[in-house]
């Protein structure tokens, strides 16, 4: 079975079905494909879609897929190499309005160069199909050691910490401090949807609305009820702590966090090696920060007053 994802993100990647559907009516691919298609909106009687579905789910299905063909999302990528499974990214591209910036292609070049994936382009596919066939991935090694250290150095044990990210890629960067959470008293917050609608079954955790683009005075509203909500749970938990790694849904608890006196720790995405994000330029630049990490050296050029703290992965 090919498992195809395309994350999170509130841009449409129909490009990417249009060619797999291409390549099985041509009886190219043969295997069973199922597509975790997101916000893009696709219809195929050659392959059962579903929008999103919970994380716990997602996963029966990784363990389940052959190859998984997906997004240059990071996340995405690394649930599939933890799952010993072959993977074929593909980068959104900006020009089609895939995403606002072509970092994914600067992801998915970088693990294809150090031989964990095999990167393709959308109209290079058939080729990366018939390649996956005798690829043999390098295993990846998990080693947060540094970013772990540097966190915890920067909390006090025992203390009121709130963790907080949006939804998809951040939310699992976010959750590899997981393994700190035992020494504070922790509250989680992010935005609310199918996909991680259990965690609050395993971890304090109160939800903020779920915003997209796509629509933007919809999500000029949302952003507004999130403020009043962010206030909300702030007077609720009173963090001494803000613990983020992006995006958008943490800048007005990050704001509140200023205001209020609470010490606060942004992670820059890992997505981005050469690039600033627009959430970590805005905290950056009006110093909403205690500590501001980032997890490439090059993004030092760019943020010359933060810590690198290698990979939250």
């Amino acid at each position: 079975m090919i498992l195809v994802t395309l994350g999170t993100q509130d841009k449409e990647f129909k490009r990417l079905l249009v060619q797999i559907d291409n390549l099985i009516t041509e009886e190219f691919i043969k295997d069973e494909v199922v597509v975790q298609a997101g916000m893009t909106k696709y219809e195929s009687n050659n392959m059962k879609i579903f929008d999103f579905i919970p994380k716990e789910e997602f996963d029966k299905l990784i363990k389940k897929c052959d190859i998984l063909i997906t997004h240059g999302g990071v996340g995405s990528i690394l649930s599939g190499l933890n799952n010993n499974k072959k993977v074929i990214a593909v980068p959104r591209l900006m020009k089609y309005k895939e995403h606002q910036s072509n970092h994914q292609i600067e992801i998915v070049n970088l693990f294809a160069k150090q031989g964990y994936i095999i990167g393709s382009d959308v109209d290079d596919l058939k080729d990366a199909l018939d390649k996956i066939k005798s690829f043999k991935p390098k295993k990846y090694v998990n080693d947060n050691s540094l970013m772990l250290k540097i966190v915890s150095d920067n909390l006090k044990d025992g203390s009121r910490v709130l963790f907080i990210s949006s939804t998809g890629g951040h939310l699992e960067e976010l959750m590899n401090f997981k393994v700190l959470f035992y020494k504070y008293k922790y509250h989680i917050v992010t935005e609310k949807t199918s996909i991680n609608k259990k965690l609050k079954d395993k971890y304090p955790v109160s939800y903020l609305i779920y915003g997209t683009k796509v629509h933007p005075i919809i999500y000029i509203l949302k952003l507004i009820l999130n403020g009043f909500k962010s206030l909300y749970l702030y007077i609720k938990i009173r963090p001494k702590y803000i613990v983020t790694t992006g995006t958008h849904t943490a800048i007005p608890m990050c704001i509140l966090g200023k205001i209020f006196g609470s010490k606060i720790i942004y992670i820059e995405t890992f997505a981005n090696i050469n690039s600033k994000t627009q959430t970590g330029n805005f905290i950056y630049k009006h110093k909403l920060y205690s500590v501001f990490i980032v997890q490439w050296k090059e993004m030092l050029k760019l943020y010359p007053k933060a810590i690198y703290g290698g990979s939250i992965f």
